[in-house]
């Protein structure tokens, strides 16, 4: 039996070789293992969070069988257990075997190596649980001392990313979206809308779709909402429009065709009352002017007749005051009455005065 108390290994970047003592601190054994290692990742390194595979070649190059009860890779800063094979396998002297140990890349950000190690659960044959009446056990555990590592990527596509984050240079970059864009294939996508203006006047938008209003029969949607119908008297309704109802011109729509009912001062015309302009010697009546037959004191105003009141130095003529002209003498006759009787009385009284002069 040859006694090693070293393990020695051979690496480089893509592939380990290591030679492994059959004695494992200070154990005797019969053979000697050589392991090569190899990780399975895109040429760029692994990429962050996401399963690989080691494949593992074992050599015996001992005289006797080699049990391997498991063959561990662990971070070598944490420890943390990346993956493991935990299988019984004999390696036989001079007949290779290779082992797959899968595991999760652990989460890096950014672009960085992954440091391991290799560790191995060896079962102790029969013949060797006992050294110098000392029990050893029925295995032994042994991680080799050197580290190895691999590169490792935060991405190689998109897809290695979260979704609102894209692979840009081997890195996951958080999307800067705007408000009205949404992620979508780690792509920023625009929304259809975000607000009312963005769709057509007849439409309004709602979780960022332009949605069709749907106003009831008696409105039509106008600057994004639903107004009332302005229709005209002779118009109805219909699938949100106003149509002409088919009235008379003196009739307006209400429900049905219905006639005007116009004042006796008002005409129909295009389905409205309209005021007449009757002249101030023209009535109203039946919706139409009738000239006024007064009388001949009587005059036409405000469209009625009436009567023709005179100041005492006019009278009537065709309709009108005017001016009369017997004022004059009608109002000086009296007074020269009396001045021709007060004169006579004079001429009388003066003529008795002279005749009784004479008698004396």
């Amino acid at each position: 039996m040859q006694r090693h108390d070293s393990v020695h290994c051979v690496s480089s970047m893509k592939k380990t070789t290591c030679l492994a003592a059959a004695l494992l601190l200070s154990l005797y054994i019969a053979s000697a293992i050589e392991f090569n290692i190899t990780g399975t990742c895109p040429p760029k390194g692994c990429i962050s969070s996401t399963e690989t595979e080691w494949n593992i070649t074992l050599y015996n190059f001992g005289s006797s069988p080699a049990e391997i009860r498991e063959i561990g890779i662990k971070e070598a800063q944490t420890g943390m257990m990346l993956g493991k094979y935990n299988l019984t396998t004999n390696v036989m002297p001079n007949r290779p075997i290779t082992a797959g140990v899968t595991g999760v890349i652990p989460n890096y950000t950014g672009m960085r190596n992954l440091t391991y190690n290799v560790c191995f659960i060896f079962g102790v044959s029969l013949s060797n649980r006992v050294i110098e009446d000392v029990y050893v056990g029925e295995e032994r555990y042994y991680c080799e001392k050197k580290n190895f590592s691999l590169a490792v990527i935060e991405c190689e596509r998109n897809p290695d990313c979260l979704r609102d984050h894209k692979c840009m240079q081997n890195t996951c970059v958080a999307l800067n979206c705007t408000p009205c864009q949404y992620i979508q294939n780690q792509s920023c996508l625009n929304y259809e809308c975000c607000s009312d203006e963005e769709c057509g006047t007849d439409m309004q938008c709602r979780s960022n779709t332009c949605r069709k209003l749907k106003c009831n029969e008696i409105e039509s949607a106008k600057n994004h909402t639903c107004v009332p119908l302005d229709c005209k008297p002779h118009e109805k309704s219909l699938n949100n429009s106003c149509v002409d109802a088919g009235c008379r011109d003196d009739e307006i729509y209400n429900g049905n065709c219905t006639k005007l009912g116009c004042m006796k001062d008002e005409y129909a015309k295009s389905h409205q009352c309209i005021k007449l302009n009757c002249s101030d010697d023209e009535a109203y009546g039946n919706s139409t002017c009738i000239t006024l037959s007064c009388g001949e004191n009587e005059t036409t105003a405000n469209h009625t007749c009436r009567k023709i009141t005179c100041p005492f130095y006019s009278k009537i003529s065709e309709k009108k005051c005017r001016f009369n002209s017997n004022f004059i003498f009608l109002s000086i006759e009296p007074f020269a009455i009396a001045a021709a009787a007060l004169l006579i009385i004079m001429m009388v009284k003066k003529y008795k005065l002279n005749k009784s002069r004479d008698k004396k």
